[in-house]
């Protein structure tokens, strides 16, 4: 595993305050914890057979949220190729993305807003057991948080 492609996957949730929404660090927290160890399981991953080079993805990351003609913070000037098997940008885009999903569905309790997380981070059945969960989840947005991470902590590889 590639622990520094594991750090800049989770780095591009964690520095996002604006994905924690509503939630306090009581139901905030857990899922980052989830996150980091999620990226590292991501950057871990083993390519699907039968990709060429060019479709594994093994190009060098960029960071995202950076206006143009504006450097990283971190890391400038040192490129991070995407680990076997997945886009770098793709994965941390779709980490965003279902944190973000995880998230509203916490805040809202409805598991419409769980719709949209990719299989890449979550699988489907995961993603069936979690929307089970939801419903059957306390109705604070924090608890929910919990809850919802407790599930997938039990059930993601």
């Amino acid at each position: 595993m590639d622990s520094s492609i594991a750090r800049r996957l989770f780095e591009a949730v964690a520095e996002d305050e604006r994905l924690r929404g509503d939630l306090t660090d009581e139901g905030y927290a857990p899922l980052l914890a989830w996150c980091a160890q999620r990226a590292a399981q991501l950057a871990s991953a083993d390519p699907p057979p039968g990709l060429s080079p060019h479709e594994l993805g093994q190009r060098p990351a960029t960071r995202e949220g950076h206006e143009s003609g504006q450097s990283p913070a971190r890391g400038e000037g040192h490129e991070i190729e995407a680990p076997p098997g997945a886009d770098f940008d793709g994965l941390a885009a779709a980490l965003r993305a279902a944190v973000a999903a995880i998230v509203r569905a916490a805040e809202s309790g409805d598991e419409r807003d769980l719709a949209g997380i990719s299989p890449d981070v979550i699988d489907s059945l995961v993603l069936s057991d979690l929307r089970r969960g939801l419903a059957a989840a306390p109705r604070s947005p924090d608890a929910r948080a919990r809850a919802l991470v407790s599930l997938l902590a039990s059930r993601t590889p």
